[in-house]
């Protein structure tokens, strides 16, 4: 209880800015903890030191759509060599574009509908 008395005095503002962080973490953060250190300058000096410590971990899901997207893309090569000598560099790179744009077009879509525009 003195804790708290202490340091709702010292710091109004701080607590009032971390009343205001949402409950509800981005999913790549895994925890947030604000520690305090006190620093001696000398016999009758002390300061505090605030440090925001962020722990993140990537979701599973980054590492599947990264992998998912590499063999994609790379294969798209052999399957375009496939079709003969007759289809132009310019076409092929179209395809590919065109092959990418529709893969992550899904994922663009929800990501807007949960997240908003950026």
């Amino acid at each position: 209880d003195d804790i708290s008395a202490v340091s709702s005095v010292v710091f109004p503002m701080l607590e009032k800015a971390m009343s205001f962080m949402p409950t509800h973490l981005p999913t790549d953060i895994k925890e947030v903890q604000l520690v305090a250190e006190e620093i001696e300058i000398d016999k009758v000096t002390t300061e505090i030191q605030l440090d925001l410590v962020v722990k993140r971990q990537v979701p599973f899901i980054g590492y599947a759509i990264l992998i998912a997207g590499f063999f994609a893309l790379s294969s798209v090569g052999v399957a375009l060599k496939l079709q003969g000598d007759g289809v132009t560099p310019t076409l092929k790179t179209f395809w590919r574009v065109s092959a990418t744009a529709l893969f992550l077009l899904p994922l663009a879509i929800n990501s807007i509908r949960t997240e908003g525009l950026p």
